[in-house]
């Protein structure tokens, strides 16, 4: 390059002109730099050395008055919410029609951390008559006196309870002619007349051990004497313990024991009477353990059924119960197998059906009545919640029950005014639902059903055993001021046996029936308030028992006063 620049003088000027150098390159030209002076990595810092001043001072302090007062503060306490204001009366008066009366009253101490007791009277009674049958009137009237006494560790409670429920058995047609020509000393209201008149009492101790590996225990005792218008007495002791404490592996343990003695007397003359005794004994053992999301349930029921000195039958069956809370409360399904053995007395028969025969015993047998095993008990369902104001519950039940009991119209006196007991084995299928609902206390609403099928081992039918059992109940509460409710009952067809001409049994259908019930309240203040009650409004004439119509339209009215 350079020989070509130097090649070219035209295109140079100057003042002088300028030697021709020529220079020889034989190598290639290899640029080359030379090495510069780096700082280093690591750069070093001169400290230099700290100086510490040496300080002297004195603090000179005047103490300062004052006049000042400390004054001392009250903790704060976390209030609960109010008590409420209690009463120590409550009476409640009405009448209505056909003849009805009706009174109920409280008596009771006010709140106490020491003891708590009362008085209770209840009256119901009717004058009225059903139309086309016999004389229907009734009264129910009860006294009970109760009490409790608050110990350190224990509860200690007791009561005193009659009861006298006179009825007439009015199951028969006055139109009849037959009848009709009867002497009163059959159909008279003396010769119809029924009362139970039953007397009893029962104590309670209760422990509140804190300590859940402490041994709990609820005992109780009870016993009552019932005596009716036929000369049949009944007496009945009962003695019953609940054991319960928690195992260090955190299981729950109950234990269930109960001594239930029993006894009838039947006086068929002034000179003679029959004593027929049955104690039932049952021991129940059960151990129950819970997870995050389940429950579970293990242990067994045995019974001794002890039929007076004469002979003695021992029950034994499974208990067991499993739930698992499938989403959070909204869907908790269930299984469990039960069984054991169910009392019946005259008293709980009465109670159901109060057209009874109390001497329901014959020659043969030695009990008055047979008691209702249970031999297997299988169910499972569904509960849960379909939001925080409603909640359901859906079961399948299947029973396996020996000598189940059946009422019977019983035609020695030609009426047949009057109900015998038939027993019969029985495989029993129930559906069962219930959902209820609440708002704000205002709106609640409660649905429940029943669905059965009885398969009879000896018998035609399930006698005076409805098909489904259905009741909505409904209430709303407008600003504590008035208050509604509305009950609807509605009861399947059911069967009751009776004779053709010929003597032989027949089947007779009771209809089914729907039963709708309505309630008014005003409270005039929070003391007084005044109701009214409307019963039957469809006017419907159904029979709950054979060849007994229950009263029509009814309606009864009142008030409350709290003082």
């Amino acid at each position: 390059m350079l020989s070509c620049f130097c090649s070219v003088p035209s295109l140079v000027y100057g003042q002088d002109d300028l030697d021709t150098i020529e220079f020889v390159v034989t190598n290639n030209y290899n640029p080359t730099i030379s090495d510069a002076y780096k700082i280093s990595d690591f750069p070093t810092i001169d400290v230099e050395p700290l100086f510490k001043p040496t300080l002297n001072y004195n603090i000179k302090s005047d103490k300062f008055t004052s006049d000042f007062e400390v004054v001392p503060v009250k903790p704060a306490r976390i209030k609960g919410e109010p008590l409420q204001k209690l009463y120590r009366a409550y009476i409640k008066l009405a009448g209505g029609s056909p003849g009805i009366f009706a009174a109920d009253a409280y008596y009771n101490s006010l709140r106490s951390k020491r003891e708590s007791w009362g008085v209770h009277v209840n009256h119901f009674s009717s004058a009225g008559n059903v139309a086309g049958a016999g004389y229907s009137g009734f009264s129910d009237t009860q006294v009970n006196l109760y009490g409790k006494k608050f110990l350190r560790k224990h509860t200690l409670s007791g009561g005193l309870d009659y009861d006298m429920n006179k009825m007439h058995f009015y199951g028969f047609d006055t139109t009849d002619a037959v009848i009709a020509a009867m002497h009163d000393t059959i159909t008279g209201r003396k010769a119809t007349l029924q009362k139970f008149n039953t007397i009893g009492w029962y104590g309670r101790l209760l422990s509140h051990h804190k300590d859940s590996s402490a041994l709990n225990y609820d005992v109780r005792l009870a016993y009552y004497n019932l005596q009716d218008n036929y000369q049949s007495m009944e007496n009945n002791f009962t003695l019953s313990s609940d054991l319960t404490t928690y195992l260090p592996t955190s299981e729950f343990i109950h234990i269930y024991f109960k001594m239930d003695y029993n006894d009838d007397r039947f006086y068929k003359d002034a000179d003679s009477m029959r004593i027929l005794t049955n104690t039932v004994l049952t021991l129940r053992p059960e151990i129950t353990t819970r997870g995050a999301k389940y429950k579970f349930t293990v242990g067994v029921n045995g019974s001794l059924d002890v039929i007076g000195d004469l002979y003695a039958d021992f029950y034994i069956s499974p208990r067991v119960y499993f739930s698992f809370n499938l989403i959070e409360d909204i869907m908790i399904p269930y299984v469990g197998v039960a069984g054991g053995l169910n009392r019946n007395t005259i008293r709980s028969l009465s109670e159901e059906n109060p057209f009874i025969m109390t001497d329901i015993h014959d020659d043969n047998s030695n009990t008055s009545v047979n008691n209702t095993v249970n031999s297997i008990k299988v169910y499972g369902g569904i509960q849960g919640e379909f939001s925080s104001t409603s909640s359901f519950n859906i079961s399948v039940t299947r029973d396996k029950l020996d000598n189940q009991f059946f009422y019977v119209n019983d035609t020695a006196n030609g009426l047949g005014n009057k109900f015998g007991i038939l027993y019969d084995n029985v495989a029993l299928l129930n559906l069962h639902g219930e959902m209820s609902y609440s708002f704000r206390d205002k709106i609640k609403l409660m649905l429940l059903g029943d669905i059965y099928q009885y398969k009879m081992d000896i018998q035609d039918k399930p006698w005076h055993r409805p098909g489904y059992e259905i009741a909505l109940l409904a209430s709303y509460n407008l600003e504590e001021k008035i208050i509604a409710r509305a009950d609807i009952f509605a009861i399947g067809e059911a069967y009751a046996r009776e004779y053709d001409a010929s003597g032989s049994p027949v089947a007779v259908k009771l209809r089914s029936v729907a039963d709708l019930n309505l309630e008014l309240e005003y409270r005039y203040t929070k003391k007084l308030s005044v109701y009214l009650k409307l019963n039957n409004l469809t006017a419907q004439r159904y029979y709950r028992w054979n060849q007994y119509p229950t009263m029509r339209f009814s309606f009864l009215g009142g008030l409350t006063y709290i003082f």
